[in-house]
Parts: structure tokens; sequence; C-alpha cells
């Protein structure tokens, strides 16, 4: 993947070109978006290259299956990036849904995800 928004992936900025357009193009049977402002705007957050090889083994370790993935959920780790390394872990969940009602994990995936974390933690402190 190649950008041109100082290094940052084309896939991670093209939602910003896409917002930019959305009002000329958005209606519906009730109502039309008349105006589109943005509010935010702040560049993504990398997942620290440590703290992935840190998750990516304990998951082995664990015997758990794992892939890496791009959030563009608004989370915390936007801000804690830019003070301390930084990663994040999903766990399975229903259907895939996040934030909204119909969400749930097992608690087996949860403690899986603990599990992960955990692990994570204890080979981050033996670096230094």
């Amino acid at each position: 993947m190649s950008g041109s928004k100082k290094g940052v992936p084309k896939k991670l900025y093209q939602q910003e070109y896409d917002n930019n357009n959305v009002a000329s193009s958005t209606t519906t049977k009730c109502s039309s978006l008349s105006e589109f402002r943005i509010i935010n705007q702040d560049p993504p957050a990398i997942s620290d290259e440590s703290v992935i090889k840190a998750m990516e083994a304990a998951s082995q370790e664990l015997n758990l299956s794992h892939k890496q993935m791009i959030s563009r959920a608004y989370h915390d780790s936007l801000f804690m990036a830019r003070v301390s390394p930084m990663g994040m872990i999903f766990i399975p969940c229903y259907k895939g849904y996040s934030h909204k009602p119909e969400e749930y994990s097992s608690p087996e995936d949860i403690a899986n995800g603990v599990k992960v974390l955990a692990l994570s933690m204890a080979k981050l402190s033996l670096l230094n």
C-alpha cells in the first residue's frame, strides 16, 4: 500500500475523501443531507511493532488463532499512541457486532482475551 499523506497508507485516509463527497450524494425517502461538516480529523494511530509481536507470540503460545486488523473506530488508542507504545486486542463478538445492544462475547472468548493481554504484558515487561 502506498499513500501520499505523510506516509499514511491510502486506505487509512480514503474515508476522509469519501466523507467530503457524501453531502452531495446522500438522500433518503424521509430526509436529505444538506450540510456536512468534519468536526474531527485525528490521524490514525499505528500500533507499536513490539506490542504486535508480543500479542502474536502470546496468541501462538496459548494456541489461539489471531489476525492483524485495522480498526476504524475512535478509540483511546488514538491518544495513547502519542505517549506510549500501543496495541489493541479484539475478541470474537456475535456476528461481529460491537458497541450495540446485540454485542455478545462468550465467557470463554473474554477469558482468552484476558490471557492474551496478561501474557503480552509479561512478555513486554522483559524487553527492557
